[in-house]
Parts: structure tokens; sequence; C-alpha cells
């Protein structure tokens, strides 16, 4: 872990989700982010909350891992960044569609990020590109 995390946290066991308005949300958290594999779990849902605290040095690596999260699921990608100046934590947060674009973007400044979810996006996504369903025929040894 990055800083320390091993010594607050302990892994999980299973993919969280939860359902809101027809839609079924992931849900990880700051370093899960950085982990494929995790993600494998969430494959079929509509969109992932990732809440973290990533350090300004490394908001690239956030940006493109939050989006690399949505390409590989095909799905809405929620970076939720703290805004914790104190750490070095300066927000960045992002929503990212399903086809990696950015939807929204904040700054390091304090701010509240909306965006519509669209059904349509994602399958229009799944549809196009079949990476989920490609996914399943893959058999490495």
């Amino acid at each position: 872990p990055v800083t320390g995390e091993d010594r607050i946290f302990t892994p999980g066991d299973r993919a969280a989700t939860f359902k809101l308005d027809g839609f079924t949300f992931g849900l990880a958290i700051c370093y899960d982010v950085r982990f494929p594999k995790i993600f494998e779990k969430y494959a079929g849902v509509d969109a992932m909350v990732i809440g973290a605290c990533f350090f300004h040095e490394r908001i690239a690596q956030w940006e493109v891992l939050v989006r690399a999260r949505a390409l590989e699921l095909q799905a809405y990608a929620i970076g939720c960044n703290a805004l914790l100046p104190e750490i070095d934590c300066h927000g960045y947060s992002l929503i990212v569609k399903p086809d990696g674009s950015i939807m929204g973007r904040a700054s390091e400044q304090e701010q509240l990020l909306t965006a519509v979810l669209e059904k349509k996006a994602i399958t229009e996504t799944r549809e196009r590109i079949t990476t989920l369903k490609d996914a399943k025929k893959i058999k490495l040894k």
C-alpha cells in the first residue's frame, strides 16, 4: 500500500454493490483503483463509485486509473477524491462515461459535480465494443 493503508484497513472479501433508480453501482476505495483484478468482479455494473485520497503529485495517475476502470467495465466511473490540503489531497474528482471520456471534472477547489447517467450510453458502448462479452472467451494458462 502506498501510504500504509494496510496498517489501518483490511481487504474486503466481496464486491460491494447497491441499486438506485434502476442503476447498479459498485463501490471501491482508494488503493483498490490500482487493481484491475478487483474490478473484474464488478463486470455488469452500470457505474462505479470510487472514493479516494490521492495526493497532488499522483493526480495524473488518479485520472488515468479512473478512466481505465470505466473503459474496462464499460460503465460510468465516479471518482471522488478528497479535498484535504493539509495532507496534500487536492480534489480533482471526475465523472467518466462508459467510453472513457470525461463528462465532468472538478478542480482543486471545493465543488459539486453532477451528471445525468443514461442507460443508453452504457448499452451503446457495450454493443459497439464487446470487450466484456469477449473477455469471457479468453482462457490463459
